[in-house]
């Protein structure tokens, strides 16, 4: 077992990577249309301004089209975001249980956990690497019992500042985006079976949104809980 425990973690490793650059990708494509929702090239014509450029010089459009059009595109990337994310908190869930049940075992005095932070690439809005390079010779597991209480504490509370604010980027930022176009779409003359799509579609993209939002803040919880805690962790050497 332990001859293959390299070969076991990388997997799991490679398959949160996958996940979590799968969300990463779909949340730079909505964080790049957000900033043409918020900052669109208006042109005007005589006292109105009614037309925006489109990016890269590809045609002009009217505003009353612009918005539903950015509304429908986005809804469709939070729904995929929100899937994508989904997907990666479950894959690291699972990857987890199986490294709870190499906790033990050894990779050159590596243990399994810390290994499996090694070959894991960081996503946009993963933090505690900072928080546990501030617990210096104690941050990895073979030392980690001897990690004073006070250092623990202080590092935790560093890990939940720094996890408020990503979570506040990598959640509130989209989000009020996509308020922002909600609003400016419905304030277009549309028709009237359009208009009600628009609240149906929104309330589905933005629960989705929601319940994944919802189970990032109790995972934060329960790793926050993890690391505050001065509990020994009892290794069998």
């Amino acid at each position: 077992m332990t001859n293959q425990i390299d070969t076991i973690v990388k997997q799991l490793a490679e398959s949160v990577t996958i996940q979590s650059k799968q969300a990463n990708k779909l949340w730079l494509i909505m964080i790049s249309i957000a900033v043409i929702v918020m900052f669109p090239p208006i042109m005007k014509e005589g006292n109105l301004t009614n037309q925006i450029e489109l990016p890269f010089k590809i045609g002009i459009v009217e505003i009353k089209y612009f918005y539903p059009a950015v509304f429908f595109l986005y809804s469709i990337l939070v729904v995929a975001f929100s899937t994508a994310h989904t997907q990666a908190i479950r894959t690291q869930k699972l990857a987890h249980l199986a490294l709870e049940l190499i906790e033990n075992e050894r990779y050159y005095g590596i243990y399994s956990h810390d290994l499996f932070d090694m070959f894991r690439i960081p996503g946009i809005n993963r933090t505690a690497p900072l928080a546990q390079f501030l617990r210096g010779k104690y941050q990895f597991i073979n030392h980690a019992d001897d990690c004073p209480c006070w250092r623990k504490r202080f590092t935790s509370i560093y890990y939940l500042i720094l996890k408020i604010i990503s979570f506040l980027v990598y959640w509130f930022l989209p989000s009020y985006i996509y308020y922002i176009a909600w609003t400016k779409s419905i304030s277009t003359q549309i028709p009237p079976w359009i208009f009600v799509s628009f609240y149906v579609i929104g309330i589905i993209a933005a629960s989705a949104m929601l319940i994944v939002a919802i189970s990032d803040i109790i995972f934060i919880i329960n790793v926050f809980k993890i690391l505050w805690s001065c509990k020994k962790i009892n290794k069998n050497d």
